[in-house]
């Protein structure tokens, strides 16, 4: 976890300086489908504080974009405009969109 050197705006963009370098981890395992398997999608956590908030900044890869289904137009909206930025604030999979 790294301490907050600037301001974070919650706007679903990771795009503040603080948002990159390290220490960021993409380590993570499947729990459904093969328990511990290496996933077949690729997240890049970024957990930063500061004295009031901690925050989490996730960068979520899927090798096949269109399958991704959004459920309300909102959810559409931001995805569209994640999508452009190529990931943000986000967490997506092929059958369900939430933020």
């Amino acid at each position: 976890m790294a301490t907050l050197q600037g301001a974070i705006t919650s706007d679903g963009r990771l795009d503040e300086p603080d948002w990159t370098g390290e220490p960021a981890t993409d380590a993570f395992l499947t729990i459904d489908s093969v328990e511990g398997a290496t996933p077949n999608r690729w997240i890049l956590l970024r957990v930063r504080a500061d004295s009031e908030a901690l925050y989490l900044g996730s960068r979520c890869f899927d090798p096949t974009p269109a399958g991704i289904v959004a459920h309300s137009r909102r959810a559409r909206r931001e995805l569209g405009r994640a999508m452009g930025s190529e990931g943000g604030g986000l967490g997506a999979s092929p059958r369900t969109m939430h933020r």
